[in-house]
C-alpha cells in the first residue's frame, strides 16, 4: 500500500535571501496548488498519489517562475528548503542606475529637481525603461509622485530626511558592490520592514554575510557626471569563526558632460557582521562619500542658440586652470548597527542605531553690497553692490541691445558687438572680480563680490526596533518603533 507523502519548503528572495509570500506553489501534472505564507513557508497535504518524477512550478508576479523537477518515492517525506527565485528585473542593465544617483538626481538639500530615485524600479516595461533613460534629465514623475513618495531602507531603518522627506544617495554614491542585495515594492506594497509608501520602498541588506567570498577591481568611463570611475570590493564570506567582513571603495574623478562640471569623489564602505548561536547576530557598517562637483546652470533659448547644448556659465579661467563658482561638497559619515535574533516558532526581533552627521555646501557669488551705512535713526543697511557678474546675465546678451520698439543702427552695432563677445568669450571674468575688490580695498571699503558657501548642516541619531510574527499560514504580524 502507497504511503502518504509530505512536501514542504521555504521560498525565499535570491539577493536579499529574505522569506517571499504569496508564492503560487503548483504540480502542472497534477493540479495541485498550494501558496507561501508570511515567512515563505509552503506544505503540501499528505498525498498517497505522487509517486514517481513530478514537475513543481514556483510563481510570483514579478520574478522568474522557477520550475523543479523531484522524485518522489513511496515512504519519503520531501522538505525543498530554501527555494531561491529572482527577481524579473534584470540588474546587470540597470546596475549603473541603482547606485549612481548623486545630487544632480534627487537635490541632497532635499529640493526635487530632476530624476527621482522611483526610477530605480526599472523592469523590462518598455514604458518604464523608456522613461528611466529617456527622461532621466527633465520633470518625470511615474504617477505623478516626487521622490519623497518613495521610502529607502537599509536594514530596515528608513533613511528618508525627516524634514524634507528624501533620501540622500550621495551618502553611498559609487559603493555599487555594498549595496546589490536589494530589494523593491512598488507603489503601496508593504515590505517586511515599512508598512509601505505610495511611491514604493527601495530596501537594501548590508550584510557581508550574504555575499559569497571574491575580490574584484572594476574600471569604467562616462561623459555624464563625471569621466572615470574605479572601485573595488573585497567580500571574506562566513569564516570559520562566524566573522564576516566586506570592504568596498571607489574613485570617481574626472569632468561631466557640461564644461566646467568637474567632479571628484571618494567613496568607503565598511562591513561586519558575526553569527552567534541561537539564531542571533550583529552586523554593523560605516560609509564615507566626500564629494565636490561644479554644477551648471539653466540655459535660455538664445544663449542655447549661440553657446550650444554643453555650455556652463559658472566656470571661468584663474590662472591656468578652470573655476567654477557653482560648487557643491558633500560630506556626510554614515554608520549603522544592528543586532538580530530568531525565535524557535518563526518569528524574529531587530533593533537598529544609526548615526550621520555632517554638511552639504553650495558656494555661489554674492554680489549684493558690502559697505555698511546708517539711516538718521541709526538704522544699518548695506551699498556698494556690483552688477551680476554671470556672463549669460540677460543684460549682456545681443537681446537686450535690440530691446526697443524701434532699435537704432547704434543698438543693432551694439547686438553684434554683445553677440561675438559672448561667442568667443561668455565666460566668469575672475580677474576682473579680484580687480574690482583691489579697487575698492585701496579706497578702504569692503569687496564688492564674495564666494560665499551656503551650508546645510545635518546630524541624526535613530533608533528602530522590530517584531515579526506568524500565528498562522495566512496570519502575520508586525511591530515597529521608530525614534529620531
Amino acid at each position: 500500500m502507497a504511503q502518504s507523502v509530505i512536501i514542504d519548503g521555504k521560498v525565499v528572495e535570491e539577493y536579499s535571501m529574505l522569506p517571499l509570500h504569496d508564492v503560487e506553489v503548483r504540480f502542472l501534472d497534477s493540479g495541485l496548488i498550494t501558496h507561501t505564507d508570511f515567512n515563505g513557508e509552503f506544505s503540501f497535504p499528505p498525498q498517497a498519489k505522487l509517486t514517481g518524477n513530478r514537475l513543481l512550478q514556483f510563481t510570483k508576479t514579478g520574478y522568474r517562475s522557477v520550475k523543479l523537477n523531484i522524485l518522489v518515492q513511496d515512504q519519503d517525506n520531501i522538505r525543498l528548503d530554501p527555494v531561491i527565485i529572482s527577481s524579473a528585473i534584470n540588474w546587470n542593465e540597470v546596475d549603473n542606475a541603482i547606485i549612481e544617483l548623486d545630487e544632480e538626481d534627487v537635490d541632497i538639500v532635499g529640493f526635487e529637481t530632476s530624476s527621482n530615485p522611483q526610477l530605480l524600479a526599472a523592469s523590462k516595461d518598455v514604458f518604464t525603461r523608456a522613461a528611466a533613460y529617456d527622461f532621466g534629465s527633465v520633470f518625470f514623475r511615474p504617477r505623478g509622485l516626487g521622490a519623497r513618495f518613495r521610502k529607502v531602507l537599509i536594514n530596515g531603518q528608513v533613511m528618508n530626511d525627516p524634514v524634507t522627506g528624501v533620501a540622500t544617495w550621495s551618502a553611498w554614491g559609487g559603493l555599487n558592490d555594498g549595496f546589490r542585495r536589494q530589494q523593491l515594492f512598488l507603489h503601496s506594497r508593504m515590505s517586511p520592514a515599512h508598512m509601505g509608501s505610495l511611491a514604493g520602498i527601495t530596501s537594501f541588506q548590508l550584510d557581508p554575510a550574504l555575499y559569497p567570498k571574491r575580490t574584484s577591481v572594476t574600471a569604467s568611463l562616462s561623459n555624464r557626471t563625471y569621466g572615470s570611475r574605479i572601485m573595488g570590493s573585497y567580500f571574506s564570506g562566513l569564516l570559520d569563526n562566524n566573522w564576516a567582513f566586506g570592504l568596498v571603495g571607489s574613485i570617481r574623478s574626472g569632468r561631466g558632460y557640461f564644461k566646467g562640471s568637474n567632479y571628484g569623489a571618494y567613496g568607503l564602505l565598511f562591513m561586519a557582521s558575526k553569527q552567534l548561536a541561537n539564531n542571533k547576530s550583529f552586523i554593523g557598517w560605516v560609509a564615507y562619500t566626500p564629494t565636490t562637483r561644479g554644477l551648471n546652470a539653466s540655459l535660455s533659448k538664445e544663449v542655447l542658440q549661440l553657446k550650444g547644448r554643453d555650455y556652463n556659465p559658472n566656470w571661468g579661467w584663474l590662472g591656468d586652470r578652470q573655476k567654477n563658482s557653482r560648487e557643491r561638497t558633500f560630506k556626510i559619515p554614515i554608520a549603522q548597527l544592528s543586532y538580530k535574533q530568531g525565535f524557535e516558532n518563526g518569528s524574529h526581533w531587530s533593533i537598529t542605531v544609526g548615526y550621520s552627521n555632517g554638511y552639504i555646501g553650495t558656494t555661489r557669488i554674492d554680489y549684493g553690497g558690502t559697505q555698511p551705512m546708517e539711516t538718521h535713526d541709526g538704522q544699518t543697511y548695506f551699498v556698494g553692490g556690483g552688477r551680476n557678474p554671470r556672463p549669460d546675465y540677460y543684460q549682456y546678451l545681443p537681446s537686450y541691445q535690440l530691446r526697443r520698439s524701434d532699435p537704432s543702427p547704434i543698438d543693432f552695432q551694439n547686438a553684434l558687438l554683445f553677440e561675438r563677445d559672448f561667442k568667443f568669450d561668455g565666460q566668469l571674468d575672475w580677474e576682473e572680480l579680484f580687480r574690482v575688490n583691489d579697487s575698492n580695498a585701496q579706497h578702504g571699503k569692503n569687496a564688492v563680490y564674495i564666494l560665499s558657501e551656503d551650508r546645510h548642516k545635518l546630524q541624526r541619531i535613530s533608533l528602530n526596533s522590530q517584531f515579526h510574527s506568524s500565528q498562522a499560514d495566512q496570519l502575520y504580524w508586525s511591530v515597529s518603533l521608530s525614534a529620531l
